[in-house]
């Protein structure tokens, strides 16, 4: 049975260019690997390069859409917040100051540091700002067209291309906020906050540090930190607020500790939040939490060397820059098109699991899966390819009498002629009512399906593995 699974690959700031690569991968993993369903969050959704990097290219963008019609990957509501379109409307009136009634008027003198930093804008110029505005007339309003007016006013290929991406962005938040599928269900009670977590290692000190002695200094930062927030009255839940205490500090290794604890930190806490999910441990300081938390550190640490990982203060985000990104290097999402419709079935019959077998257990049995899909696949598509060429056989044999009718009245090519065009004409009727009724595509468009399949599964058995974290697997391809 699947699983309902979050991803810290796709936190937003995991931004450099080879953990946008391992993000991507890791979703591909999970989805087309493991065979499990992936929930994002809100910031994810918005701020994650590693996740929006697949909106650069329109094919990879139509199966991503897919997915989330489907309810293979989902949106998990937080708070009073239940769609993606309330979310990114909230985010896009504090940048760029709208103001529509009375609440909005109250946070009027309150500062707001949110970045949509996986867009392609930055909202510090007029053109960007009239494109946000676009943007969010366009979310408001589901109308798309004052975006797509804007690419023909563009000055570059380079332009154009961000409006593309704009444009699909917005299309995918119109379909979250109104597809039945997409939205994961909302947790009753949200559980651990991110100070929690926090809390568990500021007071379980001593036994972090006798197997990660290399956060000593960086728990008592931690603690500076956690005072001058309280002291301060600023919102103890909010990682951009602990971001902004940290950059205050020295730019040190303990520093750069600090931070990966506060990213670990708020990924637990939103994990947390979300219903039906599957984790890594059972309880907050349990022996599979500290286990998990030791594994996940060493691996945070391993993406500054193999992966390029930087603490970035949110004043010093820089634009995302996805063309320099190895298109080669993404997942091959198209693979995943023939297994749509067994998909889709299955999120339907079934719910996801967060308590089923182990994970390797979980895997063979999807793998298994896999074939049974494929094999059913295959048979369906060569059994509509052997009831046309059935058909076509019948056809033709009709026509060869009425031919014979047709060159005893009149010459033999008049008598072909008419014979092939009755043919071909009728042998069209009878595919179009084949395809109303089986709702399956042409006899090209099957044998072409045929091969993409083939191509497909082949592709997702030779994906290279462990992009997603399990913590068994001690190694990962950095």
């Amino acid at each position: 049975m699947s699983k309902l699974v979050y991803l810290y690959e796709l936190d937003s700031v995991r931004k450099s260019k080879k953990q946008i690569e391992a993000g991507q991968a890791a979703l591909f993993e999970e989805i087309a690997v493991n065979g499990n369903s992936v929930v994002l969050s809100f910031n994810q959704l918005t701020d994650s390069q590693a996740f929006l990097v697949a909106l650069e290219d329109e094919r990879s963008f139509q199966v991503i859409i897919k997915l989330f019609e489907i309810g293979v990957i989902k949106i998990s509501p937080y708070g009073d917040t239940r769609t993606a379109s309330k979310y990114v409307q909230d985010a896009l009136k504090k940048v760029l100051n709208i103001k529509e009634d009375k609440e909005d008027k109250e946070e009027k003198d309150k500062k707001d540091n949110f970045v949509f930093s996986a867009l392609p804008i930055r909202f510090n110029n007029e053109e960007d700002k009239e494109l946000g505005r676009k943007i969010f007339e366009a979310i408001k309003y589901g109308d798309i067209q004052g975006l797509k007016e804007k690419i023909s006013l563009a000055s570059s290929e380079e332009d154009k291309k961000k409006i593309y991406f704009l444009i699909r962005f917005v299309k995918l938040v119109l379909l979250l906020s109104t597809g039945d599928y997409a939205r994961n269900l909302k947790k009753d009670d949200d559980g651990y906050k991110f100070i929690d977590f926090m809390d568990t290692l500021i007071n379980f000190e001593e036994k972090i540090i006798s197997f990660l002695p290399e956060v000593k200094e960086a728990l008592c930062i931690i603690k500076k930190i956690k005072k001058n927030i309280k002291d301060n009255k600023k919102n103890i839940n909010s990682r951009s607020v602990w971001y902004d205490k940290l950059s205050q500090t020295e730019n040190t290794k303990d520093m750069y500790n600090a931070s990966l604890i506060i990213d670990l930190c708020y990924n637990y806490a939103v994990e947390e939040s979300i219903s039906n999910i599957s984790k890594h441990y059972t309880e907050l300081d349990s022996n599979s939490f500290w286990c998990d938390f030791k594994e996940r550190f060493k691996q945070y640490l391993e993406d500054k060397v193999g992966r390029g990982h930087e603490f970035t203060p949110l004043d010093k985000v820089q634009l995302p820059s996805y063309k320099d990104i190895n298109k080669d290097k993404l997942p091959p999402w198209t693979s995943v098109n023939w297994m749509i419709g067994e998909f889709e079935k299955r999120e339907r019959s079934v719910q996801n699991n967060s308590n089923s077998k182990k994970d390797e257990d979980n895997i063979k049995k999807w793998q298994r899966q896999q074939i049974v899909w494929f094999i059913k696949y295959f048979i369906g598509l060569f059994g509509y390819i052997v009831l046309f060429v059935g058909i076509n056989f019948f056809i033709n044999k009709a026509c060869e009498h009425f031919e014979i009718l047709m060159v005893t009245y009149l010459s033999k090519w008049w008598g072909m002629g008419i014979s092939t065009g009755i043919s071909i004409f009728v042998f069209g009727i009878v595919s179009d009512i084949i395809n109303i009724i089986f709702k399956m595509p042409d006899l090209i468009e099957c044998i072409g399906n045929i091969g993409r399949a083939i191509r497909g599964l082949w592709q997702i058995k030779h994906f290279k593995r462990r992009s997603a974290y399990n913590l068994k697997n001690k190694k990962r391809k950095l």
